[in-house]
């Protein structure tokens, strides 16, 4: 079943800020090149090109914020964008240096 986002904002428990920025999405073993439309302290909205991997599958996203050093953030397909454009991913294991630098940025981009 695929999951509309489009009044996601409203159920989320942290802020999203805009983050239209290229990021690598590892996938089974697998790198794809994609591009983003938002990031919060819970997840990141990734637009996909091609079939999505399924909800619930484990995915390594790797970003920049500005800057700094690449940060990895794993994470689980939660939902489907409306359309089929994108994913949202969850995060479920951030390191404290990695989630201090994401809390960070959103609170200065908010």
């Amino acid at each position: 079943m695929i999951r509309d986002m489009s009044n996601d904002h409203e159920r989320r428990s942290s802020p999203r800020v805009p983050f239209a920025s290229p990021i690598t999405v590892r996938v089974g073993g697998e790198s794809r090149s994609c591009r983003t439309r938002d990031l919060g302290t819970g997840g990141i909205f990734v637009y996909f090109d091609g079939a999505p991997p399924a909800l619930e599958t484990k995915v390594d996203i790797e970003l920049r914020l500005g800057e700094a050093e690449a940060l990895v953030f794993e994470g689980r397909v939660a939902r489907y964008g409306s359309g089929g454009n994108g994913i949202g991913v969850a995060f479920v294991a951030v390191s404290p240096e990695a989630r201090t630098k994401l809390s960070e940025y959103v609170a200065t981009t908010t």
